[in-house]
Order: C-alpha cells, then structure tokens, then sequence
C-alpha cells in the first residue's frame, strides 16, 4: 500500500506536523505493509495525507490521484482519522 504525505505552505501551524508525521510513519508499518512518501504530482496514491498546520488547509491540491478520498490532518486530534483507517 503506497500513501502520498502532503504538507500545507506552514504559514499558520498550531502544532507540530514533523511530530505527527513521524507518529503515522511508527504506525502505518506495523499495521499492514505500507510506505510512505512525500507526493509526487501525477503519482497515484492508495491513500493521501494532507497534513495541514491549521484549519484554512490552504495545501494545494491539483493533480492530487488517491483511489480514496483525500484525509485531511488539521490538529493533532485528527490522528484518530487514521485509527479509523488503519485500526
């Protein structure tokens, strides 16, 4: 399973992203054979990460290809989208 990782301009974070990040990347592997990877436009991904700072989510999402639908991560509360996805 490949997930893309995309992250906002910054300009506004109201939480650690890197920290986040590094708490999906301890996740993911243990729970089926994932990796994961900064995006690349035109790539297509199983799943996409749009790891924002704030609620604006002002990432830009052109020539975004997920087969599922884009999940946002706009605070450190929205880590529980990924325990709904990968339990």
């Amino acid at each position: 399973m490949l997930v893309g990782i995309k992250y906002c301009g910054g300009c506004n974070s109201k939480y650690d992203r890197s920290k986040f990040l590094k708490a999906l990347n301890q996740k993911l592997p243990k729970v089926k054979k994932v990796k994961t990877e900064f995006i690349s436009i035109g790539k297509e991904y199983d799943y996409v990460f749009i790891v924002c700072g704030c609620a604006s989510c002002c990432a830009d999402l052109k020539n975004i290809k997920s087969k599922n639908p884009l999940i946002y991560i706009k605070n450190e509360l929205d880590f529980e989208n990924i325990n709904l996805i990968f339990p």
